[in-house]
């Protein structure tokens, strides 16, 4: 049987103060991402 997972990104602006919110992470994975996530089972 397969498995499938779900994941999601997304990404936040400040159009008026022209940002985007970034995720710097530093443990398995290094580097600046959008933040996100996945969906545990029965959720």
């Amino acid at each position: 049987m397969s498995k499938i997972v779900l994941t999601n990104m997304c990404m936040v602006v400040d159009e008026k103060k022209e940002v985007v919110l970034v995720q710097n992470r530093k443990k398995i994975w290094q580097g600046l991402t959008f933040p996100g996530g996945k969906v545990e089972p029965r959720e």
